[in-house]
Formats: structure tokens, sequence, C-alpha cells
């Protein structure tokens, strides 16, 4: 079995908190986040994901298994927080991955650690952003990588997409210390 999650039009998830009063557990995908335990996907076609807080992983969106395939096909994804850890924006981790295409703006997300737009991190998982209207701006962390942050071993593939004025410790636009191809 296969949990199927689709955003499309005008849809709007906003104001959502994700949060856990113990470490070990919880505080992940402050607007969506998939199960490590289930196969699944997320589709978004468009619409808003904003102002959304996950007190550790992925503030908008956390792809989070090697059993999560999903694609992000135009929208916003801004204003969303990772207050511990890392991706702000969207994060892939456990193996998940993640293409984004269409018109899509990342922008005006924050991730205390690492990854202030995208966080792409942990075996094997992956992110590309495709074509020439995916947009990664504005976005910030204290730590490595304000519009990406990618480590482990993972990787990111730009195949013509923006990654303009974002802020960061290290990397202001990229933070790369695993696969990185740009085309």
């Amino acid at each position: 079995n296969e949990a199927l999650f689709t955003m499309s039009g005008n849809s709007i998830i906003s104001g959502n908190t994700a949060y856990s009063r113990s470490t070990s557990k919880g505080g992940s995908g402050g607007g969506i986040w998939t199960s490590k335990n289930t196969k699944s996907k997320f589709v978004i076609n468009g619409g808003i994901i904003a102002e959304n807080v996950a007190s550790y992983y992925g503030g908008c969106v956390q792809a989070n298994s090697a059993k999560t395939v999903s694609e992000i096909n135009g929208g916003v994804i801004s204003g969303n927080r990772a207050n511990t850890y890392y991706g702000g924006g969207v994060e892939a981790d456990h193996g998940g991955s993640i293409k984004i295409t269409g018109n899509t703006t990342i922008a005006g997300n924050y991730a205390k650690t690492a990854g202030g737009g995208i966080s792409v991190r942990s075996t094997g998982s992956s992110i590309t952003l495709d074509g020439a209207k995916v947009s990664v701006t504005s976005n910030e962390t204290a730590g490595n990588g304000g519009g990406a942050y990618v480590a482990g071993t993972s990787s990111l593939t730009i195949n013509g997409a923006q990654i303009v004025d974002n802020i960061a410790k290290n990397g202001g636009g990229i933070y790369s210390s695993a696969t990185l191809n740009v085309n």
C-alpha cells in the first residue's frame, strides 16, 4: 500500500506547528511530514505552504524515508521555520527524495542549524531542482547553507534553478559536503 497526498490549485497549508516534548520523537514537518514506516508520496501542484513551524526538522515539508518519493510542481513555500535543526523550507532525510519543478518559489524560510531553504542529508537522500522557474531566495540559517545544505551520502541536482539572496554563516547560497550537480 502507498499513502498519497496531493495538493493542487489554491490550497493553503499555513500556521501549523509540529513539536515534541521529548527530544527522541516528533517535532518534524511543520506543514507536511511523511512516515518512515509507510511507502508514501506527496505531490504538490500549486498552492501555498507558509508560516509553519517544526521544533526539529523540516519547517514546511519533510520527506523522511527511502520509501518516500515526492514532487513539488509549482507553488510557494515561504516563512516556514525549523527551530532547532535542518530544513526551514524543504528537507529530504533518511533516503527520501523530492523533485522540484514548475513555477516553485522557496523563499523566506529559516533553519537554526543548516539549510534555510533546502536541506538534503543522510543516506541516499536527494533533491532535484529542475527548471529556470524554480527559485530558492531570501532564506536564512545561523549555520551552513542559507539556500541549500547538502551533506552525508546525499545529493542535490540543480538544472537551471535560481538560488539567490540567501544568508548563512557558511555557504550563503549552497553549503555542500556531499554530491552537488549543477547543470
